[in-house]
């Protein structure tokens, strides 16, 4: 659950600000990622723990309502729901997380939702679940021949043989180069052609075609508030690139579909159907 502020500024260490409003607002990076491709077009199951709290109520309420079967989503009796407490100021966000019932999500909770993954077209993953269990479901899915796209966010540390077997990773600027650390783009791209997608914000996305590196660029939108952006590209990419759409259109796609979701308030509220994101790309071709 997002816990949001919002504020003109920041207060500095030990100052004592006055905040605008707040407000809650269903997110988490996979629960964001799972409604944006259901409000795309996909067909969604999430996997994961909530606490048997109101918060938990709330999101699996808020998970139906938006399309996202809740079948293998498990309620825990003695752990809180995870929360982000989010402060908006100066047109961006910075964000605190309190893992809670995410860090259940273990090899047991993946185990009884192996027949759904098996027949998945694609896995979301990101790194709000205990690093363990996503190299985990990385090796399954490996197993099964299932797509990964790899989110890794927030960052840990994870081996390079786990990034080779996913099929997507998609970091942004900052997360990349923890990653990689200070090895050049040319040489990471060429590593990783069709693969590594790296988003930069108001200026699109850069990804190798084998040959040459490709920039994807943005669209140009006043901006209300960026939470929740990266997550609606990663779930609108993952809509169609499941489609059998090429990069090309998948990042399109998923761009068109950021630029509509930061010109609204809450990571989920101000996620795109698939209707209105198309009209956009028509739009603004």
């Amino acid at each position: 659950m997002d816990i949001v502020v919002e504020a003109n500024r920041r207060p500095e260490v030990g100052e004592t600000l006055f905040a605008e409003r707040m407000f809650h607002s269903p997110g988490g990076k996979g629960g964001n990622q799972a409604v944006a491709a259901a409000k795309t077009g996909s067909k969604v199951y999430m996997v994961g723990c909530v606490g048997d709290d109101i918060y938990g109520k709330q999101l699996i309420k808020n998970y139906e309502e938006q399309g996202v079967d809740t079948k293998y989503i498990k309620k825990l009796k003695d752990v809180e729901t995870g929360c982000a407490v989010i402060t908006l100021a100066e047109k961006d966000n910075s964000i605190l997380l309190v893992k809670g019932a995410n860090d259940r999500v273990d090899n047991q909770v993946v185990d009884e939702a192996k027949e759904i993954i098996q027949k998945a077209d694609i896995v979301i993953l990101q790194n709000e679940i205990p690093v363990d269990t996503v190299k985990y479901v990385i090796d399954l899915c490996d197993k099964m021949g299932v797509d990964v796209l790899y989110n890794p966010a927030p960052m840990v540390d994870i081996e390079d043989e786990y990034l080779d077997k996913v099929r997507f990773i998609t970091p942004n600027e900052t997360e990349s180069k923890m990653l990689f650390g200070d090895e050049p783009k040319e040489k990471l791209m060429d590593r990783y052609p069709e693969k590594l997608i790296i988003t930069l914000g108001s200026k699109g996305v850069e990804f190798s075609d084998g040959k040459n590196i490709v920039d994807v660029k943005a669209y140009n939108v006043e901006v209300l508030d960026t939470t929740g952006a990266g997550d609606t590209f990663n779930g609108a990419f993952a809509t169609y690139i499941a489609e059998g759409k090429s990069m090309d259109e998948s990042l399109r796609f998923a761009n068109a579909a950021a630029a509509l979701s930061v010109q609204k308030k809450g990571a989920q509220g101000g996620m795109p159907n698939r209707k209105d994101v198309e009209k956009f790309l028509e739009e603004n071709i």
